[in-house]
């Protein structure tokens, strides 16, 4: 039997963009023997009237790998309206409640890279962007 080893902590994802854009803030939790994973995904932006929207995320990641030694990890996510007497990630499943959908592409480090991503917005509408990602950026390191 193998000896399988379990869960780990990515350090917090957040995008990079122009003073106003929004930015999105991903705290996941991976699962490596089962390719999983979950978490919380936050959309701010500093506009009349603020955006602030979270949301439950549950998805999937796979290895890239280019030879001779390129590898990156693709995250697929999808995710439903942060809900904090309910956490039911299998209510991701389905576009009926998708209302969050990435997909991200780290580095080998899982510290840089790409994401793009949509989220349904007020009212209803349909928000679409791609960012580059990084690990590091969040205002409380910054301040530490």
């Amino acid at each position: 039997m193998d000896d399988i080893i379990g869960l780990f902590p990515l350090p917090p994802l957040q995008t990079e963009g122009m003073p106003g854009s929004p930015i999105l803030t991903l705290s996941l939790l991976v699962y490596p023997p089962k390719h999983q994973v979950s978490g919380l995904a936050e959309v701010t932006q500093a506009v009349n009237p603020p955006v602030d929207q979270k949301f439950h995320v549950a998805g999937v990641y796979s290895t890239m790998t280019v030879m001779p030694r390129v590898t990156h990890y693709q995250i697929k996510l999808e995710g439903v309206l942060f809900n904090p007497d309910k956490v039911d990630l299998k209510a991701t499943s389905g576009k009926n409640n998708q209302l969050f959908e990435a997909i991200v592409v780290l580095d080998e480090t899982w510290q840089r890279g790409e994401v793009t991503y949509s989220y349904q917005g007020h009212p209803e509408a349909i928000h679409q962007h791609i960012h580059a990602i990084r690990t590091g950026t969040l205002a409380i390191d910054r301040a530490a």
